[in-house]
């Protein structure tokens, strides 16, 4: 399934009123067939935003519960960024942790298949406490980012898929996260870096283009980064 990256109000999100990336593409390039402009406010409309502010509600107090700090921001406004992360950010925060195990994994490789879940990195049971940490414990797949300055990431909405597992929505903070960006930058892979697999490059510098502009965006209009994976 296609990764899908928003920053717009988290009950926006949760009431359904955004397009994926590819139906946003589809209008911006129909110019036979403009986009239809939403109908005036319904019942359906009413209850479903009822519903979306409810869930943002619930999400926001049970990381706040994790947290035990206010999490508090404006969160109202339109879409603002709607994109496909077209390789996702597993090979990136394999990378950010790869850089603490430097000793232990001299050489980051590719992995297998460009699944980059099954890199020796993420496999690793044992690990120092990570320097980006908010980069490798936020899954960035399922879960939102939100424009508040706290230290480490939780997890809220325990669902299960098929074969009764059961993951969570990863919630963490664009402030915090940021600050990892902005400290990782330097240290990713040069074109020439022998430490780090050619094919691997490419997979760790689109992920980090593709986060960073979207916390930038994010700080900008002070609205959540959503992942939807």
């Amino acid at each position: 399934m296609a990764l899908d990256i928003y920053v717009m109000p988290l009950w926006r999100f949760k009431a359904g009123e955004y397009d994926s990336p590819l139906e946003a593409w589809l209008d911006d390039s129909d110019t036979q067939n403009p986009v239809t402009p939403r109908r005036s406010f319904s019942p359906i409309q009413w209850w479903r935003r009822w519903k979306g502010k409810r869930q943002a509600k619930q999400i926001v107090a049970a990381a706040a519960r994790q947290l035990d700090c206010d999490l508090a921001w404006n969160d109202d406004g339109e879409v603002v960024l709607e994109e496909q992360a077209a390789y996702g950010f597993v090979a990136l925060r394999a990378y950010a942790q790869w850089l603490d195990l430097r000793e232990a994994i001299p050489r980051f490789e590719h992995s297998p298949r460009g699944n980059y879940y099954e890199h020796p990195v993420m496999l690793r049971q044992e690990s120092p406490l990570p320097r980006f940490q908010h980069l490798v414990e936020h899954n960035c797949h399922n879960g939102y980012l939100v424009p508040v300055a706290f230290d480490r990431v939780v997890q809220v909405e325990p669902f299960q898929v098929w074969g009764g597992y059961e993951f969570f929505h990863s919630f963490g903070s664009i402030p915090a996260i940021s600050k990892e960006l902005a400290t990782l930058k330097p240290l990713l892979p040069s074109p020439d870096d022998p430490a780090v697999a050619d094919e691997a490059k490419q997979f760790i510098q689109d992920g980090f283009n593709t986060l960073e502009t979207a916390c930038q965006i994010g700080l900008q209009h002070g609205l959540p980064v959503i992942f939807y994976g």
